[in-house]
């Protein structure tokens, strides 16, 4: 994971942090996550926010260039390390098994400034077994995915299978999107790509289903009446996927990335547009359909 606060550009400081903007987005935050039920229980502590504030606060004064991310808050997906906050993988497996250093993707952001309001609920060890947010435009549905995966920024859409993947519905409002970025003056190119989609997802969910397994399988003998039966049922078939087919999926994975890198840098492409799902948000507890994020 790649973020703004890789390389951060000397600025002018600002006037850093204001306290009463915090606690009002706090007070924000707790509001509408009684209805959302996005935050791990118990993970969000507003006073903590603060005093982690006050801290940044401090160090933002006596840097020499402006931290890019200042006063930002941050949720961390929960099966993400970070700091002072357990990682819980949304099971009844005890926290303890998944202990270890911060994640360096949420290093690079709380050096950026970011400040860390609490774990964001994920499906458990965000496969299969949804977790209990809210959508917010429709208490009804889920937000869709295992962490209400959304829609990248502009520059080509890859024209064909891989569209068709959407229905009709989530089509109309891609094109609608498009229409309105198109308004504001942004162009945005049609490219012949994904091609291989269908092999791609075949691909995709064998790796990771191996991936998943050879994480798991240590503690599975022991924990396994932990596990909820939608991750088992993940678990079990990766069982299944010998190392040479896991080397295999591997290599394959890289040639993808390798050839799309290729593809971006000969036609200027620098981010692509994409749906962020088949289909609209899930009704009651399903994760949705995470297939247009898979590439």
């Amino acid at each position: 994971m790649r973020t703004g606060a890789d390389n951060p550009q000397p600025a002018a400081r600002g006037p850093g942090l204001l306290r009463g903007d915090i606690e009002t987005h706090l007070q924000d935050v707790a509001a509408k996550d009684r209805a959302l039920q996005a935050l791990v229980c118990d993970s969000f502590d507003p006073g903590r926010v603060l005093r982690e504030a006050a801290e940044l606060k401090q160090r933002a004064s006596a840097a020499a260039r402006a931290m890019p991310l200042e006063g930002k808050l941050l949720g961390v997906k929960d099966v993400i390390r970070a700091p002072g906050y357990p990682t819980g993988c949304a099971t009844d497996l005890p926290a303890h098994l998944f202990a270890g250093p911060e994640a360096p993707a949420v290093s690079r952001l709380r050096r950026a400034g970011a400040l860390l309001v609490g774990k964001t609920v994920t499906a458990e060890f965000a496969c299969d077994a949804p977790g209990l947010t809210r959508n917010p435009l429709n208490p009804a549905h889920t937000p869709g995915g295992s962490s209400s995966d959304s829609a990248a920024g502009v520059a080509a859409i890859p024209e064909g299978p891989y569209l068709e993947l959407a229905d009709a519905s989530v089509r109309d409002a891609f094109e609608t999107a498009i229409e309105r970025i198109h308004a504001a003056g942004i162009g945005v190119s049609r490219v012949s790509a994904l091609q291989d989609i269908d092999d791609l997802i075949h691909r995709h969910s064998r790796l990771t289903r191996a991936e998943l397994y050879r994480n798991h399988r240590a503690r599975l003998d022991e924990w396994r009446t932990s596990y909820r039966p939608e991750t088992l049922k993940v678990l079990d078939s990766g069982a299944g996927i010998d190392d040479r087919e896991l080397g295999e999926l591997r290599l394959a994975r890289q040639r993808t990335v390798e050839n799309h890198a290729a593809l971006m840098s000969a036609m200027g492409i620098d981010i692509w547009m994409c749906p962020a799902t088949t289909s609209l948000a899930p009704v009651g507890q399903q994760t949705g359909n995470p297939t247009m994020n898979l590439p």
